[in-house]
């Protein structure tokens, strides 16, 4: 299956942001290992999201949700206002939203 991944990736800190994205490195690793192709915003895009819009990278995500079979959360994606738009738009274009890495059939 062609899977997105959806968390949180901005935070207060620095060390925060890197768990976010480590968080998130972990589930798409685990869905790769299980035969998936996984795209994962915060390793494509996560070292720009200092220097670029903020909107752009989101614009981006959502446009490739629509190519997407799944959209896998990540822990904290409860917090992420960007991750809350990746789900609708992933119910707006039929894409089957996992709760985790573990709803994945054959994860």
């Amino acid at each position: 299956m062609k899977l997105y991944i959806a968390g949180p990736l901005r935070a207060p800190t620095e060390a925060e942001r890197d768990g976010n994205i480590a968080r998130a490195r972990n589930v798409a690793e685990r869905l790769w290992q299980a035969g998936n192709f996984v795209f994962c915003p915060h390793m494509h895009t996560g070292p720009w999201d200092l220097y670029v819009q903020e909107q752009h990278i989101m614009n981006f995500g959502l446009w490739m949700i629509q190519h997407m079979d799944g959209l896998v959360l990540v822990e904290g994606w409860e917090q992420s206002d960007g991750a809350k738009a990746e789900i609708a738009e992933a119910k707006r274009r039929w894409v089957t939203v996992y709760e985790s890495a573990a709803k994945v059939p054959g994860a």
